[in-house]
C-alpha cells in the first residue's frame, strides 16, 4: 500500500510540472501572438518544454508503483490538473465546468488508492524494477517524448497559419475580435445597425450571423447557420456542454475494456463447459478480445479528447501531441497482458458505472449552474 502513495505522490510532481509547462508555453504564445517573432526564440517554450518533457519520468515511475492496471486512468485526470493548475498561472478566470473537473480528478485519486489497496500489493518492488527498467519501457518513454517535440513543434506552425480561426481562440481573444468586426460608424442610422449582419466563417467554414448589437462568443455560438446547427454538433460546441467530452473520456477505456473481457470470458466459459477439444479452439479468445478492446479504446477516446481539448481551447496540444494518447493505451495495454494476463472485469465495470454516476451529477449542477446564470442576466435586462 506505501508503493501507492508514493505513486500518487510522484504522480503529482508530475502534473505539477506539466501545468508549469503548459503555462509557459500558453503564455509564449500570447506573447508572439501579435508579432511576426518565432515562438521558438521565446525562452517561455524552452523552460515549458522542458517542464512537460521531466513529467514523462515522473508519471511512468509513479503510475507503475500504484498498479499497473490503472496506468491509462490518472493520464485524463491529470490532465485536467494541469490544465487548472496553468490557468491558475496565468491568473486567468477559472470556470465552473473546470472546478468539475478538478472534483473529478480528486474522485479519481481516491478510486485509484482504494484501487492499489484492493489488490493486496500483487504489484511488488521487484515486479516494479523488472518493467521500469525493461526495453519496452523505455521504448515506451523515448516515443512518447519524440511525438511530445514533434507536437509542439507543429503546434507553432498551425497557430502561425491559422491565427484568428474562432475555435482556435481563447474566450478573451474573441471577446476583443468580434466587437471590432461588428463596430459601425457612428453616423448611421438605429435601423441600419438593426439589419447589419455580417459573416464569420470558423475553421469548419461554418457561417455565423452575428448581431451587431451582441459582442459575446455564445450569441455567435448560438446562431450558426441551421443547416450545421445539429443537436450532436451542439454537444461540441456549446459552452455548458463543453465539459462532456472531458469527463467521459476516462470511461470509456473502463467501459471498453469490461465489455470485451466480459464478452472473453463468457467464451472461454462456454468452451471450458464443452470439453477440452472445443477448449482449443477458444483457447485464445481472451487476448484478442482485450486488444480489440485497447485498440477501440484508443480510437475512441482519442476522438473524444480532442473534442473536449478543442473546446477548453488548448490549441497548442497539436493533433500529433494527442497522437501519444493512442500510442500509450496501445502500448499500456500489451505490457499489462504481457505481465499478467487476467483483468479484473468486475472491478473496470464497476468504476464505468461510478464514473457515469459522476457524470450525471457534475452535468446537472453544470446546467442547473448555468441556468441560473442565465436567468441573473434577463432579471438584470
Amino acid at each position: 500500500m506505501h508503493l501507492a502513495y508514493v505513486g500518487l505522490g510522484i504522480t503529482g510532481i508530475g502534473c505539477a510540472c506539466a501545468a508549469i509547462g503548459w503555462a509557459l508555453q500558453k503564455q509564449a504564445f500570447n506573447l508572439i501572438h501579435n508579432s511576426e517573432k518565432s515562438v521558438f526564440k521565446s525562452i517561455h517554450w524552452w523552460i515549458g518544454l522542458a517542464f512537460i518533457i521531466l513529467t514523462q519520468p515522473f508519471y511512468l515511475v509513479g503510475i507503475s508503483m500504484v498498479n499497473q492496471s490503472t496506468i491509462g486512468v490518472v493520464g485524463p485526470f491529470s490532465l485536467v490538473a494541469n490544465m487548472l493548475l496553468a490557468k491558475f498561472y496565468l491568473k486567468e478566470p477559472i470556470r465552473k465546468c473546470e472546478y468539475i473537473g478538478l472534483t473529478c480528478f480528486v474522485f479519481g485519486c481516491i478510486i485509484t488508492l482504494m484501487y492499489a489497496s484492493m489488490e493486496n500489493n500483487r504489484y511488488s518492488q521487484e515486479k516494479f524494477n523488472e518493467y521500469f527498467f525493461s526495453t519496452v519501457s523505455m521504448t515506451y518513454l523515448f516515443v512518447n517524448l519524440l511525438l511530445i517535440m514533434v507536437g509542439l513543434v507543429a503546434s507553432d506552425y498551425i497557430i502561425q497559419a491559422n491565427p484568428t480561426e474562432i475555435n482556435s481562440l481563447n474566450e478573451k481573444e474573441l471577446d476583443e475580435i468580434i466587437p471590432e468586426i461588428v463596430n459601425t460608424e457612428e453616423g448611421e442610422e438605429e435601423e441600419d445597425l438593426e439589419d447589419r449582419t455580417i459573416e464569420v466563417a470558423d475553421d469548419n467554414h461554418i457561417r455565423s450571423q452575428v448581431d451587431s448589437k451582441s459582442d459575446t462568443v455564445e450569441y455567435a455560438i448560438r446562431h450558426r447557420s441551421p443547416e450545421k446547427n445539429s443537436f450532436i454538433l451542439s454537444l461540441f460546441t456549446s459552452k455548458r456542454w463543453r465539459i462532456v467530452p472531458l469527463l467521459l473520456y476516462p470511461y470509456t477505456g473502463c467501459f471498453c475494456t469490461s465489455l470485451t473481457m466480459t464478452l472473453s470470458r463468457g467464451l472461454s466459459g462456454m468452451a471450458l463447459a464443452d470439453g477440452e477439444e472445443t477448449n482449443s479452439k477458444f483457447a485464445g479468445i481472451m487476448p484478442k478480445m482485450y486488444l480489440f478492446g485497447i485498440v477501440f479504446n484508443s480510437v475512441l477516446s482519442y476522438y473524444m479528447l480532442n473534442k473536449a481539448l478543442k473546446n477548453f481551447n488548448t490549441v497548442y496540444v497539436s493533433p500529433l501531441f494527442k497522437a501519444g494518447d493512442l500510442f500509450h493505451n496501445l502500448l499500456s495495454g500489451g505490457i499489462f497482458l504481457r505481465e499478467f494476463g487476467e483483468y479484473e472485469s468486475w472491478f473496470d465495470f464497476s468504476y464505468f458505472l461510478g464514473g457515469i454516476i459522476i457524470c450525471i451529477i457534475s452535468i446537472s449542477l453544470l446546467l442547473l449552474g448555468n441556468d441560473n446564470l442565465e436567468a441573473h442576466k434577463d432579471k438584470e435586462r
